[in-house]
């Protein structure tokens, strides 16, 4: 991930994820406690010290049960990292009816699944423009080659990986329903 605006991203994502928090009446504990991490990480998240990978994120908006991408808004480079995926938001839209994102992403060969976005009502579509994206989940596996499209609902939790020794590179389209 490139590193300009790193310091403003951590920030930015540290301010937002605090004001969601605090939107919804919640203790860091228990952010922190839902989310399944360290007080002390969210702590350091929301002061801006600390640049969180994709799942703690992940962790983070499904306890405040919000979109994947909406503590990257207003940063300057809306890129998340983990140790075999890379991710950047290109789009987000919002309308009555949900929000959606729109991420490039490259996944890494050689490295563990990294757990994807999962949500009751969660639509993902994703595009393979190279390599071979595995998305296993409980009930299935999927095999997206070079070209090949896939949509489906993503409400069980699901993990990505590369299915060969060549690098992945996606787009992920999720679509989140509002909130009821």
């Amino acid at each position: 991930m490139p590193r300009a605006g790193t310091s403003e991203l951590k920030r930015t994502v540290g301010t937002n994820v605090a004001r969601l928090r605090r939107g919804r009446r919640l203790s860091a504990g228990e952010l922190a406690r839902r989310a399944g991490i360290g007080k002390a990480t969210l702590s350091r998240i929301e002061a801006g010290t600390h640049n969180p990978t994709i799942a703690t994120l992940h962790a983070l908006t499904s306890a405040l049960d919000v979109p994947l991408g909406t503590p990257l808004h207003d940063t300057p480079v809306p890129q998340l990292h983990g140790a075999s995926i890379q991710a950047e938001l290109v789009a987000h839209l919002e309308d009555p009816d949900g929000t959606t994102e729109l991420y490039r992403v490259t996944i890494f060969p050689h490295h563990p699944p990294h757990p994807a976005a999962s949500a009751p009502g969660l639509t993902k579509t994703v595009v393979v423009f190279g390599g071979t994206l595995v998305v296993a989940g409980a009930d299935h596996t999927r095999r997206l080659g070079c070209g090949d499209s896939a949509s489906w609902e993503a409400g069980t939790a699901e993990a990505y990986s590369a299915g060969d020794d060549q690098t992945v590179t996606a787009a992920i389209l999720l679509r989140h329903p509002a909130p009821r």
